[in-house]
C-alpha cells in the first residue's frame, strides 16, 4: 500500500505564494487609492467650512475679504469666531500679542491627510499677490520688508497710486496699510470675475496660524521672476518659470520660506475660488495661467479676460486647459 501523501508540495506552495502576492498587488493600491479619495474628500470638505467663515466674515465687512493682518491679528485667527467647534480655543486666548502666545492647535486649520502636524500648524493660505521678495542661492525666499502693496514698480524713487492699484490687483487679501487693500466680491466679480479668482489654497510650508508673517498666512509669487513689457501700468508679462513659488514646487522644502502652494496629494492642490468653488490645480499648470488666476483685477489692467464656454473652470487644471496668455505680445512662453 502506497504512502499517503501529507502537506503541500513545494510546487503548490509557490503556486499559492504567487497567487497570493498578485492578489496582495491588486488590493494594495486600491486601499491606498481609497484612503486618498477619502483625504481629498476630507480636505474638501475643510476648505467648505473656511470657503463659508471666509464668507461670514465678508458679509460682516460689507463684501469686502479680510485683511491679512489687522490690528495684530492674522486673517487665520480673524476668522476662528466663524468656524464651528473652535469656541473652546478661543477661550485660550489672554491679553498678549498672540505671536507672543503658546502654540494652539486648531484641526480646522490642517488637511486631514494623515501627517503628524505640530502644534499651531496651519495648512490653508489666502491669495497675496506678487511682491519683492528675495530668494537665495539654494531657492529659499525671504521677506525682507513688509510685503504691501506699496512698490515702485518703475524705479522712479516713489510710488504713484497707480502702482499701488496695480499691485493690489495681483493678488485678493493685503494688509490694511497705508489704506484697506483686500478686495470686494462686487470688485472682482466685475473684472476678472468670482469664477476665475483663486482666494485660498492649500499648503505644506506654513509653519504656524500665530503669525503676522506674510508667508505663513499667504502664498504669493516674487516679481523678479516676472518680465514686465514696455508698459508697466498694463499686464504686459511673461513668466518662464516661478521657480519657487511654482506650485508643489515646495513640497517637503523648508518651512517659512517656500511661498506657495502645495500639498500631499498625488494629482495637485485644492484652491477655493471667489465663487465658493473648489478646484484641483496640477504642478503642471502653466505659469502664465496661474499668474492670470491669481490676479481678481487684471482686466482693469489690459489683461484679456478668460474666455470659456461654460462660467465654470473645469475641476482639475491643467498646463493646457486654456490657452490665452497673460500678456498681450504674441512671444512664445
Amino acid at each position: 500500500m502506497p504512502a499517503s501523501r501529507s502537506g503541500l508540495s513545494i510546487v503548490e506552495i509557490l503556486v499559492v505564494l504567487v497567487c497570493a502576492l498578485l492578489l496582495l498587488m491588486l488590493v494594495v493600491p486600491f486601499i491606498q487609492n481609497s484612503r486618498e479619495s477619502q483625504r481629498l474628500v476630507s480636505c474638501q470638505n475643510r476648505i467648505r467650512v473656511l470657503a463659508s467663515a471666509i464668507q461670514l466674515d465678508t458679509d460682516d465687512r460689507g463684501g469686502r475679504l479680510p485683511p491679512l493682518t489687522e490690528n495684530e491679528m492674522p486673517w487665520t485667527a480673524g476668522i476662528l469666531p466663524k468656524i464651528p467647534g473652535t469656541e473652546s480655543i478661543l477661550i485660550q486666548f489672554n491679553d498678549r500679542p498672540i505671536q507672543e502666545q503658546q502654540p494652539i492647535h486648531v484641526p480646522q486649520l490642517l488637511c486631514p491627510n494623515g501627517q503628524e502636524y505640530p502644534v499651531g500648524k496651519n495648512c490653508y493660505i489666502m491669495n497675496g499677490g506678487w511682491g519683492e521678495f528675495r530668494t537665495d542661492d539654494e531657492g529659499l525666499v525671504y521677506e525682507d520688508k513688509t510685503h504691501t502693496i506699496q512698490i515702485d514698480l518703475n524705479e522712479d524713487g516713489e510710488v504713484s497710486e497707480a502702482e499701488e492699484l496695480m499691485i493690489r490687483a495681483t493678488g485678493t487679501i493685503w494688509r490694511p496699510d497705508p489704506v484697506p487693500s483686500s478686495w470686494a466680491r462686487t470688485e472682482i466679480e466685475a473684472l476678472d470675475g468670482l469664477s476665475q479668482t483663486i482666494i485660498l489654497s492649500e499648503t505644506q510650508n506654513a509653519k504656524t496660524w500665530m503669525s503676522l508673517e506674510t508667508f505663513n498666512l499667504a502664498f504669493v509669487v516674487g516679481l523678479d521672476r516676472i518680465t514686465w513689457g514696455e508698459a508697466p501700468e498694463q499686464f504686459d508679462v511673461t513668466a518662464k518659470s516661478l521657480g519657487p513659488y511654482t506650485i508643489n514646487s515646495s513640497r517637503g522644502g523648508k518651512e517659512g520660506h517656500w511661498p506657495s502652494p502645495s500639498s500631499l496629494h498625488p494629482d495637485g492642490v485644492n484652491v477655493l475660488f471667489a465663487d465658493g468653488a473648489f478646484r484641483t490645480l496640477s504642478k503642471e499648470i502653466d505659469p502664465l495661467l496661474y499668474l492670470r488666476l491669481m490676479t481678481p483685477g487684471g482686466t482693469a489692467f489690459g489683461e484679456a479676460r478668460i474666455e470659456q464656454s461654460t462660467p465654470q473652470l473645469p475641476e482639475t487644471i491643467h498646463k493646457n486647459e486654456i490657452e490665452q496668455p497673460i500678456r498681450r505680445d504674441e512671444e512664445g512662453s
